[in-house]
């Protein structure tokens, strides 16, 4: 996927990633190879802030359930530090709610990315925030110079509606995916799982992907099952 190049913009010199998912991790740095020099990775908050503060990168991409600093919390962090206040900002999330949105903005996020979404509108939503910050234009909550300002409107980027690939292509949620998700049991009380929804897609039709998400009955927590590499992993909490 080419980003069109701004004379000393693009390619970043370094991007963090913060999602506590290995295999999510690695999607993000297949998706922004062509954007990026050297994307670092974090899977918690606190391993995150460490690595802002040690080198502050030219875009953070943070999911929103986040173990010990989650991404909204990230966002606040970084915010009113004077040293990366005006770090450009995206987060990822499922929740979609007006309240979440809310959260994002008073974080002081210069976009959301609405889960599940598609390479063009994740680059193209990167360009405009980045170009935004280096103009001078503040994203939502960043604190300004010379004092108080009103706040830019916060970016809010639905995957979904921006879709212009076949399904091959896609990532999408639905309750009839093309894999039969199998039956699996909890691993803590070992009590069969409740089938909730699955996550389809890929970033090419040679590298399908299939997620699919399960709940306990008995209150243990969701889980998500991978197809690729047939394992079953426990859901960080929703943030509160």
């Amino acid at each position: 996927m080419a980003l069109a190049r701004v004379a000393g913009l693009f390619p970043l010199p370094v991007v963090l990633v913060v999602d506590p998912d290995h295999d999510t991790r690695e999607l993000y740095s297949l998706m922004l190879s062509d954007v990026a020099y050297d994307i670092q990775h974090a899977d918690d908050g606190r391993i995150a802030l460490a690595k802002v503060l040690a080198e502050p990168p030219n875009l953070v991409v943070t999911d929103t359930h986040v173990p010990f600093i989650d991404g909204y919390a990230l966002c606040q962090v970084l915010r009113h530090d004077p040293l990366t206040a005006r770090v450009p900002i995206v987060i990822a999330t499922s929740d979609g709610t007006t309240a979440n949105m809310q959260r994002a903005r008073a974080a002081g996020a210069d976009a959301v990315l609405l889960k599940p979404f598609l390479v063009e509108p994740f680059i193209a939503t990167i360009r405009q925030v980045v170009e935004k910050r280096c103009q001078g234009q503040d994203g939502a909550g960043a604190p300004a110079a010379d004092g108080p300002r009103a706040k830019a409107p916060l970016q809010i980027v639905d995957g979904d509606s921006r879709r212009t690939l076949s399904r091959a292509h896609e990532r999408y949620v639905t309750s009839t995916p093309p894999r039969v998700p199998p039956p699996l049991r909890c691993p803590t009380c070992d009590r069969q799982l409740v089938y909730l929804h699955s996550h389809v897609g890929g970033v090419t039709a040679k590298n399908p992907e299939q997620w699919d998400h399960f709940e306990c009955a008995s209150g243990c927590g969701r889980f998500d099952y991978r197809h690729r590499t047939r394992q079953l992993r426990r859901e960080p909490p929703l943030a509160k």
